[in-house]
Protein backbone atom coordinates (compact mmCIF):
# COMPACT_ATOMS: atom_id res chain seq x y z
CA UNK A 1 0.00 0.00 0.00
CA UNK A 2 1.57 2.92 -1.05
CA UNK A 3 1.26 6.21 0.85
CA UNK A 4 2.76 9.88 0.73
CA UNK A 5 5.75 11.33 3.14
CA UNK A 6 4.73 14.01 5.08
CA UNK A 7 6.82 16.33 8.00
CA UNK A 8 5.07 16.40 11.55
CA UNK A 9 3.07 19.55 10.52
CA UNK A 10 1.04 17.67 8.49
CA UNK A 11 -0.16 15.86 11.68
CA UNK A 12 -1.43 19.25 13.09
CA UNK A 13 -3.15 20.06 9.84
CA UNK A 14 -4.93 16.85 10.07
CA UNK A 15 -6.43 17.00 13.47
CA UNK A 16 -7.55 20.37 12.75
CA UNK A 17 -9.63 19.27 9.51
CA UNK A 18 -11.28 15.69 11.58
CA UNK A 19 -12.28 17.90 14.31
CA UNK A 20 -13.74 20.03 12.15
CA UNK A 21 -15.22 17.28 9.87
CA UNK A 22 -16.87 15.81 12.96
CA UNK A 23 -18.24 18.97 14.46
CA UNK A 24 -19.79 20.22 11.50
CA UNK A 25 -21.26 16.74 10.13
CA UNK A 26 -23.00 16.55 13.62
CA UNK A 27 -24.70 19.53 12.78
CA UNK A 28 -25.51 19.46 9.23
CA UNK A 29 -25.99 15.69 9.08
CA UNK A 30 -29.98 15.73 8.86
CA UNK A 31 -29.63 17.51 5.52
CA UNK A 32 -28.08 16.81 2.29
CA UNK A 33 -24.33 17.67 3.17
CA UNK A 34 -21.22 17.15 0.80
CA UNK A 35 -17.36 17.57 1.29
CA UNK A 36 -15.14 18.39 -1.90
CA UNK A 37 -11.32 17.48 -1.16
CA UNK A 38 -9.54 18.93 -4.25
CA UNK A 39 -6.11 16.89 -3.31
CA UNK A 40 -7.30 14.15 -1.87
CA UNK A 41 -3.93 12.23 -2.11
CA UNK A 42 -3.78 8.78 -1.87
CA UNK A 43 -5.90 7.92 1.52
CA UNK A 44 -2.77 7.77 3.83
CA UNK A 45 -0.06 9.89 4.79
CA UNK A 46 3.58 8.55 6.19
CA UNK A 47 4.43 11.16 9.24
CA UNK A 48 7.29 10.28 11.92
CA UNK A 49 7.65 6.70 10.18
CA UNK A 50 3.78 6.07 11.29
CA UNK A 51 1.12 5.49 8.69
CA UNK A 52 -1.86 7.63 9.55
CA UNK A 53 -5.51 8.54 7.87
CA UNK A 54 -5.02 11.62 4.90
CA UNK A 55 -8.22 13.75 4.47
CA UNK A 56 -9.79 11.48 2.12
CA UNK A 57 -10.34 8.77 4.78
CA UNK A 58 -11.19 11.12 7.32
CA UNK A 59 -14.15 12.26 5.04
CA UNK A 60 -15.08 8.37 5.00
CA UNK A 61 -15.33 7.69 8.65
CA UNK A 62 -18.06 10.19 8.57
CA UNK A 63 -20.05 7.95 7.03
CA UNK A 64 -20.11 5.41 10.20
CA UNK A 65 -22.34 8.56 11.46
CA UNK A 66 -24.17 9.24 8.44
CA UNK A 67 -27.38 7.17 8.74
CA UNK A 68 -29.83 9.12 7.18
CA UNK A 69 -27.26 8.31 3.91
CA UNK A 70 -27.20 12.48 3.15
CA UNK A 71 -23.48 12.66 3.03
CA UNK A 72 -21.52 12.58 -0.25
CA UNK A 73 -17.86 13.15 -0.58
CA UNK A 74 -15.82 14.19 -3.44
CA UNK A 75 -12.70 12.88 -4.17
CA UNK A 76 -10.20 14.61 -6.61
CA UNK A 77 -6.74 13.74 -7.74
CA UNK A 78 -5.01 14.94 -10.93
CA UNK A 79 -2.12 12.39 -10.75
CA UNK A 80 -3.43 8.85 -11.97
CA UNK A 81 -1.24 6.48 -10.00
CA UNK A 82 -1.99 8.22 -6.87
CA UNK A 83 -5.79 8.13 -8.05
CA UNK A 84 -5.33 4.45 -8.58
CA UNK A 85 -4.11 3.96 -4.82
CA UNK A 86 -6.67 6.14 -3.78
CA UNK A 87 -9.02 3.94 -4.92
CA UNK A 88 -7.99 0.74 -3.78
CA UNK A 89 -7.42 2.12 0.26
CA UNK A 90 -10.84 3.35 0.23
CA UNK A 91 -12.26 0.47 -0.95
CA UNK A 92 -10.57 -1.75 1.37
CA UNK A 93 -10.77 0.64 4.22
CA UNK A 94 -14.95 0.56 3.83
CA UNK A 95 -14.31 -2.66 3.84
CA UNK A 96 -12.76 -3.63 6.64
CA UNK A 97 -14.48 -1.42 8.60
CA UNK A 98 -18.21 -2.66 7.66
CA UNK A 99 -18.77 1.57 6.73
CA UNK A 100 -22.17 1.78 4.97
CA UNK A 101 -21.16 3.98 2.17
CA UNK A 102 -21.73 3.24 -1.57
CA UNK A 103 -18.82 3.98 -3.31
CA UNK A 104 -20.22 4.21 -6.55
CA UNK A 105 -23.29 7.16 -5.58
CA UNK A 106 -21.61 8.50 -2.15
CA UNK A 107 -17.58 8.39 -2.71
CA UNK A 108 -16.71 9.69 -5.96
CA UNK A 109 -13.32 9.54 -6.74
CA UNK A 110 -12.39 11.61 -10.02
CA UNK A 111 -8.58 11.24 -11.56
CA UNK A 112 -9.27 15.15 -12.87
CA UNK A 113 -7.37 18.68 -12.47
CA UNK A 114 -9.90 20.20 -9.84
CA UNK A 115 -10.64 23.15 -11.91
CA UNK A 116 -11.67 21.59 -15.01
CA UNK A 117 -14.17 19.41 -13.11
CA UNK A 118 -15.50 22.23 -10.39
CA UNK A 119 -18.40 23.50 -12.09
CA UNK A 120 -19.76 20.44 -12.75
CA UNK A 121 -19.49 19.92 -9.19
CA UNK A 122 -20.97 23.03 -7.98
CA UNK A 123 -23.90 22.35 -9.91
CA UNK A 124 -24.54 18.43 -8.38
CA UNK A 125 -24.22 19.93 -4.78
CA UNK A 126 -26.70 22.79 -5.29
CA UNK A 127 -29.50 20.79 -3.00
CA UNK A 128 -27.15 20.84 0.54
CA UNK A 129 -24.58 22.15 2.45
CA UNK A 130 -20.99 22.02 1.26
CA UNK A 131 -17.67 22.11 2.66
CA UNK A 132 -14.54 22.34 0.47
CA UNK A 133 -10.88 21.18 1.08
CA UNK A 134 -8.27 22.67 -1.19
CA UNK A 135 -5.01 21.72 -0.08
CA UNK A 136 -2.54 21.95 -2.70
CA UNK A 137 1.10 20.57 -2.83
CA UNK A 138 2.09 23.63 -4.30
CA UNK A 139 0.49 26.97 -5.09
CA UNK A 140 0.73 26.51 -8.93
CA UNK A 141 -1.93 24.18 -8.63
CA UNK A 142 -4.26 26.71 -7.04
CA UNK A 143 -4.44 29.92 -9.18
CA UNK A 144 -6.96 32.51 -7.32
CA UNK A 145 -9.35 32.99 -11.35
CA UNK A 146 -9.49 28.70 -10.98
CA UNK A 147 -10.56 29.04 -7.40
CA UNK A 148 -13.47 31.64 -8.10
CA UNK A 149 -15.94 30.01 -9.28
CA UNK A 150 -16.02 28.39 -5.70
CA UNK A 151 -15.30 30.69 -3.54
CA UNK A 152 -17.94 32.83 -5.29
CA UNK A 153 -20.46 30.52 -4.11
CA UNK A 154 -20.22 32.16 -0.73
CA UNK A 155 -23.32 34.83 -2.43
CA UNK A 156 -26.14 33.68 -3.56
CA UNK A 157 -27.90 35.06 -6.69
CA UNK A 158 -29.42 37.14 -4.95
CA UNK A 159 -26.77 38.93 -3.58
CA UNK A 160 -26.73 37.70 -0.03
CA UNK A 161 -23.80 35.71 1.44
CA UNK A 162 -25.08 32.72 1.98
CA UNK A 163 -24.24 29.98 5.27
CA UNK A 164 -24.59 26.78 2.86
CA UNK A 165 -20.53 26.94 2.24
CA UNK A 166 -17.36 26.65 3.93
CA UNK A 167 -13.94 26.42 2.64
CA UNK A 168 -10.71 25.53 4.00
CA UNK A 169 -7.38 26.31 2.51
CA UNK A 170 -3.89 25.74 2.74
CA UNK A 171 -2.41 29.06 2.02
CA UNK A 172 1.62 27.72 1.43
CA UNK A 173 3.59 30.13 2.72
CA UNK A 174 6.89 27.99 2.67
CA UNK A 175 5.98 28.20 -1.72
CA UNK A 176 5.41 31.65 -1.90
CA UNK A 177 8.32 32.89 0.31
CA UNK A 178 10.93 30.60 -1.73
CA UNK A 179 9.32 32.59 -4.87
CA UNK A 180 9.62 35.88 -3.83
CA UNK A 181 13.24 35.37 -2.24
CA UNK A 182 13.92 34.10 -6.05
CA UNK A 183 12.00 37.50 -7.36
CA UNK A 184 14.21 39.75 -4.78
CA UNK A 185 17.19 38.34 -6.71
CA UNK A 186 16.53 39.14 -10.15
CA UNK A 187 13.91 41.36 -9.56
CA UNK A 188 15.10 44.22 -12.25
CA UNK A 189 16.23 41.72 -14.61
CA UNK A 190 13.83 40.18 -16.77
CA UNK A 191 15.99 38.02 -19.22
CA UNK A 192 17.77 36.75 -16.40
CA UNK A 193 14.80 35.38 -14.64
CA UNK A 194 13.46 34.00 -17.83
CA UNK A 195 16.84 32.25 -18.13
CA UNK A 196 17.06 30.89 -14.81
CA UNK A 197 13.48 29.54 -15.14
CA UNK A 198 12.39 32.21 -12.52
CA UNK A 199 10.03 34.12 -14.31
CA UNK A 200 7.95 30.68 -14.06
CA UNK A 201 7.82 31.09 -10.39
CA UNK A 202 6.47 35.04 -11.09
CA UNK A 203 4.13 33.71 -12.69
CA UNK A 204 2.81 31.42 -10.25
CA UNK A 205 2.64 34.19 -8.08
CA UNK A 206 0.68 36.39 -10.23
CA UNK A 207 -2.03 33.55 -10.70
CA UNK A 208 -2.01 32.63 -6.48
CA UNK A 209 -2.96 35.86 -5.67
CA UNK A 210 -4.87 37.18 -8.41
CA UNK A 211 -6.25 40.73 -7.53
CA UNK A 212 -3.60 41.03 -5.03
CA UNK A 213 -0.96 43.43 -6.20
CA UNK A 214 2.02 41.14 -4.51
CA UNK A 215 4.76 43.04 -5.98
CA UNK A 216 3.86 46.46 -4.67
CA UNK A 217 3.77 44.84 -1.17
CA UNK A 218 6.96 42.98 -1.74
CA UNK A 219 8.57 45.93 -3.12
CA UNK A 220 8.30 47.85 -0.48
CA UNK A 221 10.84 45.64 1.64
CA UNK A 222 14.65 45.68 1.22
CA UNK A 223 15.52 43.06 -1.01
CA UNK A 224 17.83 41.37 1.20
CA UNK A 225 15.36 40.23 4.08
CA UNK A 226 15.92 36.59 3.30
CA UNK A 227 19.76 36.57 2.09
CA UNK A 228 20.05 37.87 5.62
CA UNK A 229 17.87 36.33 7.85
CA UNK A 230 15.91 39.45 8.58
CA UNK A 231 13.17 37.64 10.11
CA UNK A 232 11.01 40.62 11.72
CA UNK A 233 11.00 41.99 8.16
CA UNK A 234 9.74 38.70 6.51
CA UNK A 235 7.16 38.20 9.30
CA UNK A 236 5.64 41.64 8.25
CA UNK A 237 5.88 41.06 4.84
CA UNK A 238 4.11 37.93 5.15
CA UNK A 239 1.51 38.95 7.48
CA UNK A 240 0.99 41.63 4.96
CA UNK A 241 0.69 39.28 2.39
CA UNK A 242 -1.90 37.07 3.44
CA UNK A 243 -3.63 39.87 5.46
CA UNK A 244 -4.32 41.95 1.47
CA UNK A 245 -4.92 38.31 0.21
CA UNK A 246 -8.28 37.65 2.28
CA UNK A 247 -9.28 40.62 1.86
CA UNK A 248 -11.02 39.59 -1.49
CA UNK A 249 -12.87 36.85 0.25
CA UNK A 250 -15.32 39.51 1.88
CA UNK A 251 -16.74 39.81 -1.19
CA UNK A 252 -18.38 36.42 -0.71
CA UNK A 253 -17.79 36.10 3.01
CA UNK A 254 -18.77 37.58 6.51
CA UNK A 255 -16.20 35.79 8.48
CA UNK A 256 -12.63 34.87 7.70
CA UNK A 257 -9.96 33.33 9.72
CA UNK A 258 -6.07 32.24 9.34
CA UNK A 259 -4.10 29.98 11.60
CA UNK A 260 -0.90 29.47 11.02
CA UNK A 261 1.11 26.01 11.01
CA UNK A 262 4.53 25.80 12.00
CA UNK A 263 7.32 22.94 11.63
CA UNK A 264 7.51 22.30 15.98
CA UNK A 265 10.78 20.43 15.38
CA UNK A 266 14.42 21.54 15.22
CA UNK A 267 15.66 20.75 12.13
CA UNK A 268 18.45 21.08 9.28
CA UNK A 269 15.91 22.71 7.04
CA UNK A 270 17.35 25.94 5.65
CA UNK A 271 13.91 27.46 4.80
CA UNK A 272 13.05 27.08 8.44
CA UNK A 273 15.86 28.37 9.94
CA UNK A 274 16.49 31.43 7.60
CA UNK A 275 13.03 32.51 7.13
CA UNK A 276 11.03 31.78 10.33
CA UNK A 277 8.95 28.58 11.46
CA UNK A 278 5.58 28.78 10.06
CA UNK A 279 4.60 26.44 6.88
CA UNK A 280 1.64 27.71 5.71
CA UNK A 281 -1.29 29.01 7.31
CA UNK A 282 -5.28 27.94 7.32
CA UNK A 283 -7.54 29.82 5.84
CA UNK A 284 -11.24 29.16 6.82
CA UNK A 285 -13.49 31.38 5.13
CA UNK A 286 -17.98 30.88 6.31
CA UNK A 287 -20.90 32.69 6.88
CA UNK A 288 -21.91 30.51 9.45
CA UNK A 289 -20.69 32.79 12.85
CA UNK A 290 -20.43 29.98 15.18
CA UNK A 291 -18.36 28.11 12.53
CA UNK A 292 -15.44 29.87 13.71
CA UNK A 293 -15.90 29.34 17.57
CA UNK A 294 -15.54 25.16 16.37
CA UNK A 295 -12.76 25.30 14.67
CA UNK A 296 -11.07 28.19 16.73
CA UNK A 297 -11.03 24.84 19.42
CA UNK A 298 -8.04 22.67 17.54
CA UNK A 299 -6.72 26.10 15.77
CA UNK A 300 -6.17 27.55 19.73
CA UNK A 301 -5.21 24.32 20.85
CA UNK A 302 -2.23 24.15 18.69
CA UNK A 303 -1.40 28.05 19.06
CA UNK A 304 -0.73 27.19 22.93
CA UNK A 305 2.08 24.51 21.97
CA UNK A 306 5.80 25.30 22.15
CA UNK A 307 6.74 26.28 18.46
CA UNK A 308 9.94 23.45 19.21
CA UNK A 309 8.94 21.10 21.34
CA UNK A 310 11.08 18.13 22.77
CA UNK A 311 11.73 15.69 19.91
CA UNK A 312 9.89 12.58 20.35
CA UNK A 313 12.04 9.21 20.55
CA UNK A 314 12.43 7.43 17.12
CA UNK A 315 9.26 5.36 15.97
CA UNK A 316 7.33 7.43 18.21
CA UNK A 317 4.36 8.47 16.96
CA UNK A 318 3.18 11.92 17.17
CA UNK A 319 -0.19 10.78 18.90
CA UNK A 320 1.72 9.57 21.60
CA UNK A 321 3.81 12.30 21.78
CA UNK A 322 1.03 15.11 21.70
CA UNK A 323 -0.27 14.22 25.36
CA UNK A 324 3.15 15.27 26.91
CA UNK A 325 2.87 18.96 25.26
CA UNK A 326 1.16 21.54 27.65
CA UNK A 327 -2.06 21.77 27.86
CA UNK A 328 -3.96 23.85 25.62
CA UNK A 329 -6.83 24.72 27.95
CA UNK A 330 -7.58 28.25 28.25
CA UNK A 331 -8.39 29.25 32.05
CA UNK A 332 -10.15 32.18 30.69
CA UNK A 333 -13.88 32.02 30.91
CA UNK A 334 -15.91 33.90 28.18
CA UNK A 335 -19.31 35.01 29.87
CA UNK A 336 -22.20 34.29 26.95
CA UNK A 337 -24.87 36.23 26.95
CA UNK A 338 -28.08 34.49 27.34
CA UNK A 339 -30.92 35.07 24.82
CA UNK A 340 -33.16 35.94 27.55
CA UNK A 341 -31.19 39.47 28.27
CA UNK A 342 -30.67 39.62 24.65
CA UNK A 343 -34.49 40.00 24.53
CA UNK A 344 -34.15 42.25 27.38
CA UNK A 345 -32.23 44.50 25.95
CA UNK A 346 -33.79 44.54 22.62
CA UNK A 347 -36.71 45.69 25.09
CA UNK A 348 -34.86 48.45 26.85
CA UNK A 349 -34.21 49.97 23.54
CA UNK A 350 -37.65 49.89 21.96
CA UNK A 351 -38.88 51.39 25.67
CA UNK A 352 -41.34 48.58 25.91
CA UNK A 353 -41.89 44.77 26.43
CA UNK A 354 -42.23 42.49 23.45
CA UNK A 355 -45.56 40.28 24.12
CA UNK A 356 -45.29 36.77 23.84
CA UNK A 357 -45.56 35.94 20.27
CA UNK A 358 -42.73 38.13 19.53
CA UNK A 359 -40.67 36.80 21.94
CA UNK A 360 -41.87 32.81 20.60
CA UNK A 361 -40.33 34.19 17.14
CA UNK A 362 -37.51 35.68 18.16
CA UNK A 363 -36.42 32.37 20.61
CA UNK A 364 -37.20 30.40 17.33
CA UNK A 365 -34.97 32.21 15.04
CA UNK A 366 -32.47 32.85 16.67
CA UNK A 367 -32.28 28.30 17.78
CA UNK A 368 -31.53 28.19 13.86
CA UNK A 369 -28.02 29.60 14.10
CA UNK A 370 -26.93 27.17 11.83
CA UNK A 371 -29.59 28.70 8.98
CA UNK A 372 -27.96 31.99 9.76
CA UNK A 373 -30.87 32.95 12.26
CA UNK A 374 -33.69 32.78 9.65
CA UNK A 375 -36.21 30.21 7.58
CA UNK A 376 -38.98 30.85 5.13
CA UNK A 377 -41.99 32.51 5.78
CA UNK A 378 -43.71 28.81 5.29
CA UNK A 379 -42.21 27.72 8.33
CA UNK A 380 -43.30 30.72 10.53
CA UNK A 381 -46.84 30.01 9.69
CA UNK A 382 -46.51 26.27 9.87
CA UNK A 383 -45.10 26.89 13.82
CA UNK A 384 -47.08 29.88 14.88
CA UNK A 385 -49.99 29.51 12.38
CA UNK A 386 -49.75 33.11 11.34
CA UNK A 387 -49.65 34.83 7.95
CA UNK A 388 -47.37 37.67 6.59
CA UNK A 389 -49.69 40.21 7.35
CA UNK A 390 -49.86 38.81 11.34
CA UNK A 391 -49.30 42.28 13.81
CA UNK A 392 -46.19 40.26 15.13
CA UNK A 393 -44.53 39.81 11.81
CA UNK A 394 -45.14 43.50 11.31
CA UNK A 395 -44.06 44.54 14.70
CA UNK A 396 -40.91 43.26 13.94
CA UNK A 397 -40.29 44.46 10.49
CA UNK A 398 -41.11 47.76 11.42
CA UNK A 399 -38.74 47.52 14.46
CA UNK A 400 -35.66 46.02 12.96
CA UNK A 401 -35.58 43.05 14.67
CA UNK A 402 -36.53 40.40 11.31
CA UNK A 403 -35.71 41.51 7.60
CA UNK A 404 -36.74 39.84 4.92
CA UNK A 405 -34.98 38.64 1.41
CA UNK A 406 -35.39 36.75 -1.25
CA UNK A 407 -33.93 32.99 -1.05
CA UNK A 408 -33.69 29.84 -2.86
CA UNK A 409 -34.89 26.46 -1.29
CA UNK A 410 -31.65 23.84 -1.51
CA UNK A 411 -34.34 20.94 -1.66
CA UNK A 412 -37.18 22.17 -4.42
CA UNK A 413 -37.21 24.69 -7.16
CA UNK A 414 -38.69 27.86 -5.50
CA UNK A 415 -38.04 31.30 -4.09
CA UNK A 416 -39.87 32.61 -1.64
CA UNK A 417 -38.97 35.63 1.46
CA UNK A 418 -36.73 34.35 3.91
CA UNK A 419 -37.00 35.78 7.10
CA UNK A 420 -33.74 36.49 9.51
CA UNK A 421 -33.13 37.93 13.43
CA UNK A 422 -31.54 41.24 12.12
CA UNK A 423 -30.99 43.64 15.44
CA UNK A 424 -27.75 44.23 16.42
CA UNK A 425 -29.06 42.91 20.31
CA UNK A 426 -29.67 39.80 19.13
CA UNK A 427 -27.39 38.95 16.11
CA UNK A 428 -23.65 40.51 15.20
CA UNK A 429 -23.50 40.91 11.52
CA UNK A 430 -20.54 42.30 11.17
CA UNK A 431 -17.72 41.13 9.15
CA UNK A 432 -14.64 39.93 10.81
CA UNK A 433 -10.71 38.60 10.27
CA UNK A 434 -9.37 36.71 13.11
CA UNK A 435 -5.84 36.20 12.46
CA UNK A 436 -4.75 33.88 15.75
CA UNK A 437 -5.72 35.92 18.82
CA UNK A 438 -6.63 39.18 17.18
CA UNK A 439 -9.55 40.55 15.40
CA UNK A 440 -10.42 42.70 12.53
CA UNK A 441 -13.28 43.94 11.77
CA UNK A 442 -13.96 44.40 7.71
CA UNK A 443 -15.95 47.39 7.44
CA UNK A 444 -15.41 49.64 4.12
CA UNK A 445 -12.95 47.67 2.21
CA UNK A 446 -10.64 47.90 5.18
CA UNK A 447 -9.52 46.14 8.48
CA UNK A 448 -9.23 47.69 11.97
CA UNK A 449 -8.36 45.80 15.01
CA UNK A 450 -11.28 44.95 17.08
Amino acid sequence: MSTLKFKDHTQEKLDEINYYYKTWFKIVKRQKAYIIDTHAGTGYNIIEEEKVKGSALLAVDLFKDDNDHNLTVYLINIDPEECRQLRENILEYITENKIDAKSDKHIIIMNEDWSNVINDILAQTEDGIRLFLLDPYAIRSFSWNKALALIKKGMSEHGYKESGIELLINWAWHAIRRKIAKYYSLENNHSERIKKGIESDVTHLDNFFGPVNWRQIANKYPKNIFSQKINDQIIKLRDELIIAYTKSFFEYFKYVKIHPVHARKKTKDKYVKQKGTVKYFLIFASNYRDALDIIEVKFKEYRDQKTFATLPKAQTSLTQWAPSLPSSKSSEKTNKISLADRIKAVEADLGSNLFKKNKDIIKYLYRRKNYDYGTFFFELHKKFEIDEQHYSVNYLLDNNILDIRIKNSKTSDFQDNYYYLCHPKLVDRSEYLFYNDTIYKFENKQFTKF
